[in-house]
């Protein structure tokens, strides 16, 4: 799984999402824009994030794995079972 860069500023965070709240184009193929990283963090259960190019990877994240999206890279999530996540979002500093 890829880390977040040092020197990074935080942007925003999601409120937290479980199973029902999840929007859907977080399920769909998606991305960040330019310059920007998405950090997935996951409070209770399982989520599956899925990368879809820079090759294909799968890694299911839960409380002790976050997931790191980088900026445009193609990406999508499925919740797994009974879940609570957010998404914190962080640009390069200027």
């Amino acid at each position: 799984m890829k880390s977040l860069p040092e020197h990074l500023d935080f942007i925003k965070k999601t409120p937290l999402f479980n199973k029902v709240t999840t929007p859907g184009g977080l399920m769909k193929n998606h991305s960040t824009g330019p310059g920007v990283w998405g950090k997935i963090i996951v409070e209770k259960g399982q989520l599956l994030l899925r990368i879809m190019n820079q090759g294909y990877e799968e890694v299911l994240l839960d409380q002790h794995q976050f997931g790191v999206v980088e900026p445009q890279v193609q990406n999508e999530i499925l919740p797994v079972g009974d879940v609570e996540f957010y998404v914190e979002f962080y640009r390069q500093k200027n």
